[in-house]
């Protein structure tokens, strides 16, 4: 039996932005000092979860975490005398099922691997609570770039959407939609021609038509609603009143 059915536009759902209450401002560790969106692991993982369901999986790769001590000795009471490094590899896998005589086989359609890393320095013998603390974070990392080879939180690394989110946190101000997919705007000018729509005043009719058409309704859910300011707006109003 065939529990889920994976949906068609999959890819898009993964990689759709997120409320902007799920990103945080946080500065990098390397030697420049940049301020990064941060998304973090939870979100990610819900949102594979919300998209697909079951059809997913999570592995780590053979051979791995890693965990390497070096002493580095102790020339100086100043320096630490150990380093830990912890280093994971894991592997996201989409799949779906297919009907082959009379029976479902599961197909895997993408999979996707991440690595990670963490360390520290000490100069007593590393405690297991520190080498569990870098494991997990060697372990997030690893997913996050894993599910960003999917699509998810990709924007968040163009520097132009990056800069309104940031404005948008700092100022509580509202997010300007994101870019609208080329495409479907190509598309849509061929519908328009196709159906003798000249301007955008003949095209509201068929707006209408759209939003009181009750399948249509059915089809729009909170995440749609959400990836749209001005809906979420009118949502939350709505709800008040």
């Amino acid at each position: 039996m065939k529990f889920f059915q994976l949906p068609d536009d999959w890819q898009e759902q993964l990689s759709a932005e997120f409320p902007l209450s799920s990103i945080s401002l946080r500065e990098n560790s390397g030697v420049e000092r940049v301020e990064l969106c941060y998304l973090d692991i939870t979100s990610i993982l819900t949102r594979l979860d919300d998209v697909c369901g079951p059809n997913w999986s999570l592995s780590t790769e053979p051979n791995f975490p890693k965990v390497d001590t070096i002493y580095k000795g102790n020339n100086s009471e100043k320096e630490n005398k150990y380093s830990v490094y912890a280093v994971t590899s894991v592997v996201i896998s989409i799949f779906d099922w297919i009907e082959e005589d009379g029976k479902w086989k599961r197909i895997t359609l993408s999979s996707r691997s991440g690595v990670g890393g963490d360390n520290i320095s000490t100069a007593d013998v590393p405690k297991s609570e520190q080498i569990d603390k870098i494991l997990k974070t060697a372990h997030a990392e690893a997913i996050k770039k894993a599910a960003h080879q999917f699509g998810i939180g990709r924007y968040l690394w163009d520097d132009q959407r990056a800069a309104q989110i940031k404005k948008a946190i700092k100022e509580h101000t509202t997010l300007p939609p994101p870019k609208t997919n080329i495409s479907l705007i190509k598309r849509i000018q061929a519908a328009k021609t196709k159906l003798g729509i000249k301007d955008n005043s003949e095209l509201e009719k068929h707006v209408q038509d759209f939003l009181s058409s009750e399948d249509n309704i059915k089809k729009i859910s909170i995440r749609d609603i959400a990836s749209s300011q001005t809906l979420l707006e009118m949502f939350v109003e709505y709800l008040e009143a």
